[in-house]
């Protein structure tokens, strides 16, 4: 199995089979006196290959740097072939609505297929100015 995509933004959509991303980025600066996550997106593209099975579980979980799970999500995907070639994409988009974090800091997003650890993307939460 291949990970295509596996990113952290501001809007996904699946249009079509057609993944939409708006505003990706690893920085999260906070405006505030505690560090949030608001409206924000986890993005995953999987593409199966050769000998992979088309039923399976995808997991998300927010870590911190210390591998404390704050957050976890579960995705299924039954895919169905098409063409020659292979599978349809997996497609997972999952919505942060509010998230509030200890500290800031780095925090890392893992992906996992059927609890194997495929991919991690760092997200970077920082204090702006003028706060401590």
């Amino acid at each position: 199995m291949k990970v295509e995509i596996f990113t952290f933004c501001e809007y996904a959509a699946n249009y079509a089979g057609k993944l939409v991303i708006i505003g990706a980025s690893d920085l999260i600066t906070n405006w505030q006196n505690k560090c949030v996550i608001e409206n924000r997106f986890l993005v995953h593209k999987l593409r199966l290959e050769k000998g992979d099975k088309n039923k399976f579980r995808a997991g998300l979980s927010f870590e911190d740097e210390t591998g404390a799970v704050l957050k976890s999500f579960s995705c299924k995907h039954n895919l169905q072939k098409f063409g020659p070639s292979g599978f349809e994409p997996a497609i997972g988009i999952v919505f942060l609505d509010y998230l509030e974090l200890p500290k800031p800091c780095v925090y890392y997003a893992w992906l996992s297929v059927d609890n194997e650890r495929l991919a991690s993307l760092p997200i970077y939460v920082l204090q702006s100015e003028g706060h401590d």
